[in-house]
């Protein structure tokens, strides 16, 4: 004999709200088993990880993927730059002064350009300026021999930046 749906599901809730209330009541023993496992096993984990990233079924999922939720992917982009269009900023700024791949890295890396701003001094610094009022924000050193920090940056139109990094290289 078979159990009605409805008493599966209200079993189900059931078993569900027994182990919410297990985890509440255990949650740091549970978190500290967690994080002693984590560590014990640090190493084979991370090697399972690499292996895994560098297998050609990762890659070949990674590009299905993407093929396949290219313009969900686009959508969700556009709607966190619309959100928060000064984390794509600071991004672009930790990149430029950390990573020596870039082809302006010279520029940044190689003169010792460092980026001490954090998300709160980013967002201040959009709010201050009013960059969202401008067509396309840049951010730009007041001394451009400066590092990125709260004192020497600003946002202004690109054309601007643009035309004073013209005229830098002019003088320097």
């Amino acid at each position: 004999m078979k159990c009605p749906r409805s008493q599966i599901s209200a079993t189900t809730e059931k078993q569900r709200e027994q182990m919410r209330l297990y985890y509440q009541k255990n949650k740091k023993r549970i978190l500290q088993q967690h994080a002693i496992y984590n560590e014990q096993h640090r190493e084979e984990r991370l090697q399972y990880f690499r292996d895994y990233n560098k297998s050609e079924k990762r890659r070949t999922a990674r590009r299905t993927y993407y093929k396949r939720n290219l313009l969900r992917i686009r959508q969700q982009e556009a709607q966190r730059r619309k959100l928060r269009p000064w984390l794509f900023t600071l991004v672009n700024i930790r990149t430029r002064c950390t990573n020596p791949n870039r082809k302006s890295s010279s520029c940044y890396v190689g003169k010792g350009i460092r980026c001490f701003l954090s998300k709160e001094d980013v967002k201040e610094l959009w709010e201050r300026d009013r960059a969202s009022t401008l067509a396309k924000p840049s951010i730009d050193r007041i001394d451009p021999k400066g590092h990125y920090t709260k004192e020497n940056c600003r946002f202004i139109e690109l054309a601007e930046n643009s035309s004073r990094r013209k005229w830098k290289h002019l003088t320097n």
